[in-house]
């Protein structure tokens, strides 16, 4: 059962101490089903007088004591004096079942305690039947009361298990005692119990009251510095709001520090060593990482992660391209129709030239030598220009031609005026790229990420052709392409043509700052998100977790990141202009006019015929 909770603990280095005079009794136990690394300390009853390795090793592991009682607290108060009782130690105690007495001397020392028992003491002394003869056994004795209790509740149940022996094997049913069931195996070892795992932390009270020593950096909008008006400097920011949620729901203190190196954290040149606020918790110097930390396998390999408090993906950030003011185009008044727009215009001007040529030769009432091509050309012309052209139509196929091109150039004309103004005075921006591959393919614009960051290792290791390529043309960049900091890398792209990759979640921050960076394409790399790192086996990590998943499901998470990412004056401004390329006007939007039109020729057509078969008849009559 040890091993198990050692390895539920995720205990990977820890040391075993034994008595001199006792021996290691258990020692089978942990060498044949532990995984992890062991250290083995024999101590006499003064800690103080042992080596100075074992000092060191017990200021760095977490110290398993198979002691009995007594050796127990004479072991704790030497470390005690010796500075080993700390927010750095935890200590399974195998020698006693109990917390609750006896650590009055490690009250205010942050200390974690772990210990395994048979019963609840708390629902014991709450039990009107046994608290009487618990109270008059306790008081019968003065000294050595740390395993009074669990002695009163093994006499007990030995007393029980003695009387119920005959009514046992009578009626074949199992005794109860205060630790539950009374069963014994073939050996004569109890099984089927029940052990329950007490944790104790700061002021000998349960782990969720202690005080979390917090590193952090300082990054926009998750933590910044903020001077008060008296000269005192606090802390504000997404990260600090939620970990003052957390300490409120949790009922914990904390205590911020900025992380000296500035680093999220890596590993120093590929070593076992760590840097940033990795490297502090793997240190023992703090008890969680809150920050935009992202989740990376080499990260989750020395520390814990919680549950991601915001989601996340990579993509590019970019300063907008400056307005092509200076550029100068004789040809701009073409811009409010597309190309092919204007080409079908001139062939249904050529069409209808044709078929007024040919409605005034069949039709009987025109002269074929007013409406000839040159004044079929200007008649039409004239109408879509709205002037007079001194032509004035007889026949009623010449008369409908008149109409459906005058319904037709009215149409048009109305939408070329409409996205005249759209397209003329709107900026026409365009980004040079919209993708990754078209990133990795240009060179006018340098590239590149956080030194060290999640975002770096995730090109680093990428095995997509795209992906290894844009890794190489940062590495292999003569000009400094990576920073130190998301401030470092905005600055960056605000000076120059320069494409910063980073999380989406602060990309989306410094969109709501800046004017004048934009997002470049849609797509989103990854799925990965931000999380408080903790030391590995921290008792911490499932209760954050399910705190974070509860703020996510109720939606206060939301809120948090609302208040933060609020748009600043500037960018509601910049909002209020047309920030939309305008596109020139296709034929999708307008062949219905053209349809239109040819329908009007064609019916002209059939009426000049018409007309001219009912005059030539009459005058056979």
């Amino acid at each position: 059962m040890m091993t198990y909770l050692l390895q539920y603990w995720r205990w990977s280095k820890y040391s075993i101490i034994f008595s001199k005079s006792k021996g290691l009794q258990n020692a089978h136990y942990f060498i044949s089903k532990s995984t992890a690394e062991l250290y083995f300390f024999e101590v006499e009853d003064d800690v103080g007088n042992h080596e100075d390795p074992f000092i060191e090793a017990a200021r760095k592991l977490k110290d398993t004591l198979e002691l009995d009682k007594e050796d127990t607290m004479k072991f704790l108060h030497s470390c005690l004096k010796l500075g080993l009782i700390n927010s750095n130690n935890w200590y399974f105690l195998l020698g006693i079942d109990s917390v609750s007495r006896g650590m009055e001397d490690y009250r205010h020392n942050s200390v974690m305690f772990s210990t395994v028992t048979l019963f609840d003491e708390d629902a014991l002394r709450r039990n009107t039947t046994y608290l009487p003869y618990i109270e008059e056994y306790e008081s019968r004795i003065e000294e050595n009361k740390i395993n009074l209790l669990s002695t009163f509740v093994f006499i007990h149940d030995a007393l029980a298990s003695v009387r119920n022996l005959v009514n046992g094997i009578q009626n074949r049913k199992t005794p109860q005692g205060i630790t539950g069931p009374l069963r014994f195996d073939s050996g004569g070892a109890r099984s089927d119990a029940n052990f329950r795992v007490i944790e104790m932390g700061i002021d000998g009270k349960q782990i969720n009251q202690r005080l979390l020593k917090v590193v952090t950096i300082e990054e926009r909008p998750y933590v910044s510095k903020k001077v008060l008006t008296n000269g005192k400097i606090v802390f504000e920011g997404f990260c600090v709001d939620l970990l003052n949620k957390l300490s409120e729901d949790l009922n914990f203190d904390y205590q911020i520090s900025i992380v000296a190196d500035g680093k999220y954290g890596d590993r120093i040149n590929g070593t076992k060593e760590w840097d940033g606020m990795i490297g502090e918790v793997l240190k023992g110097e703090f008890d969680a990482a809150v920050a935009p930390i992202t989740v990376t396998a080499n990260r989750l390999e020395v520390v814990d992660f919680t549950d991601p408090f915001l989601q996340l993906g990579i993509s590019m950030l970019m300063r907008i391209p400056e307005d092509s003011k200076s550029s100068f185009s004789i040809l701009s008044f073409f811009w409010p129709l597309s190309s092919s727009v204007w080409i079908y215009w001139v062939i249904s001007t050529i069409i209808t030239v044709f078929v007024a040529v040919i409605v005034s030769i069949i039709s009987p009432k025109e002269c074929s030598k007013t409406f000839d091509i040159p004044n079929s050309i200007w008649y039409l012309v004239c109408i879509l220009l709205r002037a007079g052209s001194g032509y004035n139509c007889h026949s009623a196929a010449s008369r409908l031609v008149s109409t459906f091109w005058w319904t037709f150039s009215l149409i048009l004309i109305a939408q070329y005026t409409a996205n005249f103004a759209a397209v003329l005075t709107v900026d026409r921006k365009s980004l040079p790229f919209n993708s990754f591959e078209e990133l990795s393919n240009q060179t006018e614009y340098d590239f590149g990420t956080i030194q060290g960051g999640s975002t770096m290792q995730f090109f680093m290791y990428s095995r997509l052709d795209p992906f290894r390529k844009i890794w190489l043309r940062m590495k292999n960049s003569t000009r400094s392409v990576f920073v130190k900091s998301n401030h470092e890398g905005v600055q960056k792209v605000l000076k120059g043509k320069y494409v910063y990759l980073m999380e989406s979640t602060s990309l989306e921050y410094e969109l709501t700052q800046h004017c004048n960076l934009t997002k470049v394409g849609n797509v989103v790399l990854g799925s990965n998100g931000y999380s408080i790192a903790l030391p590995k086996g921290s008792k911490w990590r499932d209760r954050i977790s399910r705190q974070i998943l509860d703020y996510n499901e109720k939606g206060i998470m939301m809120i948090m990141k609302k208040k933060w990412w609020k748009k600043t004056p500037q960018i509601e401004e910049c909002e209020e202009k047309a920030v939309e390329v305008k596109k020139s006007l296709g034929m999708d939007k307008v062949s219905g006019i053209f349809a239109f039109l040819a329908f009007g020729l064609f019916a002209a057509l059939i009426v000049a015929t018409a007309e001219k078969a009912f005059l030539a008849k009459r005058k056979v009559n």
